[in-house]
């Protein structure tokens, strides 16, 4: 009979919380070190498993950085099969009550429209809770997993439950305040930050809920300090960068767990769980 032995925190990209087994902290600088045992697994293991279908949700910097860390992934791990963005002259993506009231900000508009083009992919920018956008979503997309950032429209429950893998939402909150607080939810949460005097930022990863940014939380960033004379369109762009490491570290369990459902068929009921595959705290 085996123990469950702990991660050192010089060994793996999160940190434990409490006795519970799940995790509160992750280290985006040591991503690459510590992930080193799933990516030798995946590499040798995992060779000729088709791509994971992702479709995205996002606009602005963190949907520009969702996209670019798909597109940095190593071949052959993802496909991006959709993505569906904001346009914020129009009434559903709310753009009077988020980061697109700002003038700064509205003329970035066409940061991700402007990016899909250079990688070959058409952009929805209609409703999503509507009869074409799930025909779209389930008979021709059919995402494996969908990721967002910044996204204007509410999620329901039936495109939630259409990817296999899930669906997950990078938000942004202020340090050291925790997810469950509830504080930094919905479209200002840079604001929010700013007039709380907050004087670092972290990003969440979390499961998307039928409420805005209310899921279950999979892995937190390390906190990065918030420059003087900080603006919420300034910290849009300064903590972006971070989704990229997140989508790393989330493909890597993905395709981890794929490598294990090729051997192990049963374990395709574990899907919704793969993220705690965690970097370094795996051995195989």
């Amino acid at each position: 009979m085996t123990q469950d032995r702990p991660t050192p925190d010089n060994q793996g990209a999160f940190t434990r919380s409490g006795s519970n087994g799940f995790f509160n902290g992750w280290h985006p600088q040591r991503t690459r070190y510590a992930s080193r045992t799933l990516e030798e697994f995946v590499k040798h293991e995992g060779q000729g498993l088709p791509p994971l279908r992702v479709a995205v949700f996002g606009s602005f910097h963190r949907g520009l950085n969702l996209l670019k860390g798909l597109k940095a992934l190593p071949e052959g791990w993802v496909e991006i099969v959709g993505l569906a963005t904001d346009d914020p002259d129009l009434k559903h993506a709310g753009g009077q009550k988020r980061i697109w009231r700002y003038d700064e900000a509205y003329a970035q508009k066409s940061l991700v429209p402007d990016y899909a083009a250079q990688i070959g992919i058409e952009p929805y920018f209609g409703k999503v809770k509507s009869d074409e956008f799930y025909d779209l979503f389930e008979n021709i997309w059919k995402p494996d997993i969908a990721v967002m950032g910044t996204f204007g429209q509410l999620i329901n429950k039936r495109l939630i439950d259409t990817p296999s893998f899930g669906f997950y939402n990078c938000h942004p909150i202020g340090h050291p305040s925790k997810w469950a607080d509830g504080v930094y939810a919905g479209p200002t949460p840079f604001e929010a930050m700013l007039e709380r005097g907050d004087r670092q930022a972290k990003m969440i990863l979390h499961e998307v809920s039928e409420k805005f940014d209310d899921g279950e939380w999979i892995y937190e960033s390390d906190p990065i300090d918030i420059p003087e004379g900080a603006t919420p369109v300034s910290l849009h762009e300064v903590t972006s960068p971070i989704a990229q490491e997140m989508m790393y570290a989330l493909f890597l369990c993905a395709r981890s767990q794929l490598t294990i459902e090729r051997s192990f068929k049963s374990t395709r009921e574990y899907r919704r769980h793969f993220a705690q595959l965690v970097p370094g705290g795996v051995t195989i």
